[in-house]
């Protein structure tokens, strides 16, 4: 079964001005999301938010300029510990394949309740 993973922004956090720039963009609160094609899975760390550093001149881009893609490369290469995610997300995916467990009665009072 593979299992292919995809960021999700839940929130944009933005500021009008700073340091001279419009629109941007300063938080983005993320779920990692997992699937195998029948399940599907999500996982945040702490509040699910990343920070992005103060603007610098040459990295700027507006926020409504940014794609899909160019903020799930950053969610990459700065979400700590993706491989402890991605391995919460695989567990739980797969744990939809376990046999359900049923509870029963032990054998011993199974057979007193028989008896009274």
């Amino acid at each position: 079964m593979a299992i292919t993973y995809k960021w999700y922004v839940n929130g944009i956090h933005t500021v009008a001005q700073e340091n001279g720039k419009t629109n941007v963009l300063k938080r983005l609160q993320w779920e990692l999301h997992a699937t195998d094609g029948t399940y599907t899975e999500s996982v945040t760390r702490g509040n699910g938010f990343i920070d992005f550093a103060p603007v610098s001149d040459g990295a700027f881009k507006p926020y409504q300029d940014l794609t899909e893609a160019e903020i799930a490369a950053w969610l990459d290469q700065n979400v700590p510990d993706q491989a402890a995610l991605r391995a919460e997300l695989d567990q739980k995916i797969q744990d939809h394949y376990l046999t359900p467990l049923s509870i029963s009665i032990s054998p011993w009072d199974l057979k007193k309740t028989m008896a009274g």
